[in-house]
């Protein structure tokens, strides 16, 4: 190959080109180059982020600048438009010469260094006080104050007091738990039902329930274990109040496609918002789902899971271990498409994705422990013909996903 399409010859006329100062004869090497190796994924997969787009553009000429053969060919304008369009907008400041300087450079990194997730979660006041909740607890409690799973206190003596208060008073207060990629937690509610939040996960709920209905609002994924509670005596299925049995209070679970209704039970919710369907799969007991779309209401019985997708809800049988797996620290994927499993993967490891090419759509069967190392869930998942590697830029690292070629 000659040295001047060498990959750091190919690198610089890059450079050059997003600064828009490449001189005729080099706009004809880089057109050259280009031809032999376009790759029309990597520029308008990345219209909206002008940081990735670059990073894969030097990932292609690392890989393709051993070709030999160079083609002249014109047809690499309009792609070219595109990734100029991209490149030039205004409101980037991506092609400074002092924003290029700064960009961080991508390293390869070794999978085995990427530890699982944990126990990690923040607390959010009602007066957006935020709290870093111990990793070395699994869960809060939420009762006359706050507390860890074995009693101890989350909050300082003084902090505490003033929380104490207000959790006590008649007044209700707005309180949200979140983990974030890499994370998990539980928390007990001031019912006495228990919450279990899966990675990337947000719940908000309030100090105390008051009125006719329990309610609480999920962004994210959560197995719900929920206790009956009555109108007139707080916790217990029945009241004595002149020989008839109390009004059960509902559980409500509001997302942002449906609701959940119910008494007492146990049932599994997945409603990240980066994902069109929220499922939520029924363990025990029974669940009104009410899509706000179409307005329509469906009763689940156990085994059974909802799929709301828009106005339209399906009802399936199914079995219901791989939906709550991850609460028993398990990647359970059952015959799910790859992606879907890569989903789960990178909220878990804290990684964000990028597919490379043509990426085959393959069904996924396996399980395995959560707290292993990335490298031993990757490779588990290169068995069905995946091609994987971890990179990091800056503070995030990113999982790019190819086939085996």
């Amino acid at each position: 190959m000659n040295d001047r399409f060498s990959k750091e010859y190919i690198e610089a006329l890059a450079h050059k080109y997003r600064l828009g100062t490449l001189t005729p004869a080099e706009e004809a090497d880089f057109e050259s180059w280009y031809n032999n190796h376009s790759d029309d994924t990597f520029i308008h997969s990345d219209a909206e982020n002008p940081d990735r787009a670059m990073r894969r553009m030097h990932r292609h000429i690392r890989r393709n600048t051993a070709s030999t053969t160079i083609r002249r060919l014109r047809r690499w304008m309009p792609y070219a438009a595109a990734v100029l369009l991209v490149v030039t907008a205004a409101s980037w400041l991506f092609f400074s010469d002092q924003f290029s300087q700064q960009m961080p450079a991508e390293k390869l990194v070794n999978a085995e260094d990427v530890a699982p997730g944990a126990n990690r979660a923040t607390l959010t006041l009602a007066d957006g006080r935020t709290i870093n909740l111990s990793s070395g607890h699994a869960g809060i409690v939420i009762a006359d104050g706050i507390t860890y799973l074995d009693g101890s206190a989350v909050l300082s003596e003084s902090l505490s007091k003033g929380v104490g208060e207000e959790l006590t008073s008649s007044q209700t207060h707005k309180l949200t738990l979140t983990t974030p990629k890499g994370g998990t937690y539980s928390i007990t509610l001031p019912d006495g039902s228990q919450v279990w939040l899966n990675a990337n996960s947000t719940l908000k709920y309030p100090s105390q329930f008051t009125g006719d209905v329990r309610e609480v609002i999920l962004e994210g994924e959560a197995f719900f274990a929920v206790s009956h509670q009555s109108s007139t005596t707080g916790k217990g299925p029945t009241a004595d109040r002149g020989g008839l049995p109390a009004r059960r209070l509902p559980f409500k679970v509001q997302t942002a496609g449906q609701t959940v209704e119910v008494l007492g039970t146990q049932f599994n919710v997945s409603a990240y918002t980066d994902d069109p369907e929220t499922k939520t799969t029924l363990i025990e007991g029974k669940v009104k789902i009410s899509n706000l779309k179409s307005h329509a209401s469906n009763l689940l019985s156990p085994g059974q899971q909802a799929t709301t997708r828009g106005a339209a809800t399906q009802i399936r049988k199914v079995d219901t271990e791989p939906h709550t797996a991850w609460k028993e620290g398990l990647f359970y994927f059952d015959n799910i498409p790859s992606r879907k499993a890569i989903e789960q993967v990178a909220r878990w490891y804290d990684l964000d994705v990028i597919y490379d090419g043509n990426t085959p759509e393959t069904i996924v069967f396996g399980m395995i422990d959560r707290d292993k190392p990335l490298s031993a869930v990757l490779n588990a998942l290169a068995k069905n013909g995946l091609k994987f590697e971890v990179t990091s830029s800056g503070e995030r690292k990113e999982l790019q996903v190819s086939g085996n070629r």
